[in-house]
């Protein structure tokens, strides 16, 4: 098998082999600047992909938020007759089922009911804290109970739920309590 510089060396006479080989190397040399371009080409093709991606992801949060806000009266209207039908007397047996359908329309819209469970931890972000001292360290920072339930919609908080947080007790605290 022979080389390309042997079969040009074979075919041209010797004054003309350094002639054709340094043409080759000039075409190849035009070669790899294409190639950098390609190259370059490709890069920009996936830059533009990544940035035309965000901006999707910048449009859909977008149009998340403008529609929170303009559905803001009617998730305000749906959550107070939650706490109306939830503070209802016990003895009627229609008040659970409305709550039931209530929170499925509220569902249907993207907003839930978020009820956080006595012993999980306080999170300030979703929840506002009213303080209960206790005499127990490993309870100090945990909800003791819950005054008023939560609703958010995806990440925006439509109202944080209200729950009684334990904080441990100073001793001067413990002392005048008992």
């Amino acid at each position: 098998m022979t080389t390309p510089e042997e079969t040009i060396t074979e075919d041209a006479d010797v004054g003309e082999a350094p002639d054709a080989l340094a043409e080759i190397r000039a075409r190849l040399d035009g070669l790899a600047g294409y190639v950098e371009k390609a190259d370059e080409f490709r890069r920009l093709r996936e830059r533009d992909a990544e940035f035309v991606d965000q901006l999707h992801r910048e449009n859909d949060e977008l149009r998340k938020d403008q529609l929170t806000q303009a559905m803001w009266p009617l998730f305000q209207g749906y959550i107070k007759l939650y706490d109306l039908m939830t503070a209802a007397p016990a003895g009627d047996e229609t008040t659970p089922m409305l709550i039931r359908q209530l929170v499925q329309i509220l569902d249907m819209n993207g907003v839930t009911v978020y009820e956080p469970e006595p012993g999980e931890t306080f999170d300030g972000q979703w929840q506002e804290g009213i303080p209960v001292d206790t005499v127990e360290p490993d309870a100090a920072g945990t909800i003791a109970c819950l005054r008023r339930a939560g609703f958010r919609r995806s990440t925006t908080v439509l109202r944080v739920a209200q729950v009684e947080v334990y904080r441990l007790a100073r001793p001067a605290d413990s002392a005048t309590a008992q």
